[in-house]
């Protein structure tokens, strides 16, 4: 591999005693492939015959909060600007994900088509990279090899929409398959020591001693415990403010419940609150609408 940038920070990890936030794995995710480096074994792991690809071949196109529901993907490359690679992180298995995929793919050619100055409406084909969709899963449940949205969604081949996402399940030594045993390492230790610092602490020791992703969490150490810590401070703040505001909805409730009815004003004062908790939630964590609702509800 590429040597590596040197210079990150060695500050010392956080001390405070915190329980790490649930999206942890996708935030090192994240932190990973925005390192150049690993974006270029990302790269060599789904095309290893392409022995010449260089890191400057591959530039960032990771979607965030680019459509109105605040969908996102995890990472997102493109390689000579001739074809894009796709890739989610999932440790739940969705029969949706070829439908995100489709939405990402979209949502990346829009804002290739506005980088490029090109016109969807003339009279010339837009030049576009190819893409490829991959969805990396690093759950127990045995899955399929690849996901249809034709046969996902409507159970038959659709002429007309055809899309296609590729299931990486790790299972050797490439970047994708240390991700995957990265988090098979975390989930074991989080049922043994439960969610805690010295889990995690525990967590990146033991992945270092082992090789997986050992120069990543040697050069990062700091600065993924501070992802973590820094994610579970995002929560405690947010679950803190929707506790507030619920406090405040039902005073007010009650003020508006003597005018025009408690339980009609108590309602209105919750779920006015509730939306601006999910907003929030969405926007400081880069969630969708459902999984800020699976926090809060």
């Amino acid at each position: 591999m590429e040597k590596l940038n040197q210079g990150f920070g060695k500050q010392e990890p956080k001390r405070a005693e915190t329980t790490p936030n649930r999206s942890v794995l996708n935030s090192v995710f994240v932190d990973l492939f925005s390192i150049p480096a690993y974006r270029l074994e990302a790269y060599r792991a789904l095309h290893p015959e392409d022995t010449d690809a260089r890191a400057e071949d591959i530039q960032l196109v990771t979607l965030k909060l680019v459509v109105t529901n605040h969908i996102y993907n995890d990472l997102g490359f493109t390689f000579k600007n001739k074809w894009v690679y796709l890739i989610e992180a999932q440790s739940s298995w969705s029969p949706n994900i070829a439908v995100r995929q489709l939405m990402y793919l979209s949502d990346t050619f829009r804002e290739h088509i506005y980088k490029t100055l090109q016109n969807m409406y003339g009279t010339k084909p837009l030049s576009l990279p190819e893409p490829e969709l991959y969805v990396l899963y690093s759950g127990e449940e045995d899955v399929v090899d690849e996901l249809s949205l034709a046969q996902t969604h409507w159970e038959h081949d659709n002429e007309f929409v055809s899309v296609k996402v590729k299931v990486l399940k790790g299972g050797g030594r490439d970047i994708f398959s240390q991700y995957v045993d990265f988090g098979k390492v975390y989930h074991r230790n989080m049922k043994e020591m439960g969610r805690t610092q010295e889990m995690i602490k525990a967590t990146i020791q033991e992945c270092k001693e082992k090789g997986i992703l050992r120069d990543y969490l040697t050069e990062r150490e700091a600065e993924v415990m501070d992802i973590m810590s820094l994610l579970y401070d995002q929560d405690v703040v947010t679950k803190h403010w929707l506790a507030s505001e619920r406090r405040e909805a039902r005073e007010e409730g009650r003020e508006e419940g003597r005018e025009e009815g408690e339980i009609a004003g108590m309602a209105k004062g919750r779920a006015d609150a509730l939306e601006e908790a999910i907003a929030k939630l969405m926007k400081a964590q880069n969630l969708t609408r459902e999984e800020a609702e699976k926090i809060l509800l």
